[in-house]
């Protein structure tokens, strides 16, 4: 009889239905128990310096698919409210700051803020951190806000194993190597008021960008994101204000890349629209996991 009670009670466990949660405005309404979401600090080395990054677990066993979430300059806030969304919908979360950005050893460039990225996916593929953070290296997403943009799409171009990148509101390259053509001046006194970013010089920043122009071009990537899920989220007050010299990003990839495409009515920040960009991020990541 008890053997009886104890498969009998086995078989109402298995049998109960996984209760569902909205991961925008709810914790989930269960947690494992040996596999539950937590928080690891981690390093990594990129060009021989050794950034810092939190790596945020989702809930089971996994293995999960996998945000890296690429800053804006400076970004403070580096979209972590996005990030903790993502994770409750399943997704690890990696946030870490580029080389020269709020203390990290360095100098910053958007050259090296690609090579910052690179080596964030080149840790995350680790056999043994694959294992211990519960990761599945086949589906990695990049997300970049502002000039994390380009750097997550150059990323993407030249790695066929990213399946998946959002921007949002990420700077269009076009319009921002015309701008600092023509009027280099205001961008650099702004850079060099940032006290938590330390770059080489405001010129050779700029200087850079201008030499690379051809390599941070759009257009010239167009092949190489064919076929990858592509989320493109514009704010008519923030880098997208202007229209670009040409199709806009969505439009440039939509022929070869499967892309999704919102214009919100705010700021660069979103800062009236948090949640319904939230919401959009993670529909798309689900989406195209």
């Amino acid at each position: 009889m008890r053997c009886l009670a104890l498969t009998l009670l086995a078989g109402l466990v298995a049998c109960t239905p996984v209760r569902h949660f909205d991961p925008l405005s709810q914790d989930p309404a269960q947690r494992s128990t040996s596999h539950p979401a937590t928080a690891r600090d981690v390093r990594f080395a990129s060009q021989g310096a050794q950034l810092a990054g939190r790596l945020f677990l989702a809930d089971g066993p996994g293995p999960h698919p996998t945000v890296i979430l690429a800053r804006g300059l400076p970004d403070a806030l580096g979209s972590l409210d996005v990030g903790m969304a993502l994770r409750r919908a399943g997704f690890n979360v990696l946030s870490f700051n580029y080389r020269g950005c709020w203390g990290s050893p360095g100098t910053f460039s958007l050259r090296h803020s690609l090579q910052d990225i690179e080596a964030a996916v080149g840790f995350l593929r680790t056999a043994g951190n694959q294992q211990e953070y519960r990761i599945d290296p086949e589906r990695l997403m990049l997300l970049g806000h502002s000039l994390g943009g380009p750097a997550v799409l150059r990323a993407a171009a030249a790695d066929a194993r990213i399946r998946g990148v959002a921007l949002i509101d990420g700077t269009d390259m076009r319009s921002e190597i015309e701008e600092l053509r023509k009027a280099p001046q205001p961008f650099m006194n702004w850079l060099q008021s940032l006290g938590m970013v330390t770059v080489e010089s405001a010129t050779a920043y700029v200087d850079e960008i201008l030499h690379d122009a051809d390599f941070w071009s759009p257009t010239a990537i167009t092949d190489a994101l064919a076929g990858k899920s592509l989320l493109i989220i514009v704010a008519s007050e923030g880098t997208g204000a202007e229209p670009p010299p040409g199709p806009s990003l969505a439009d440039l990839y939509r022929a070869r890349s499967r892309v999704t495409d919102y214009r919100f009515d705010t700021d660069h920040g979103f800062n009236d629209q948090r949640m319904t960009l939230t919401q959009r991020v993670v529909e798309w990541a689900k989406a195209h996991e």
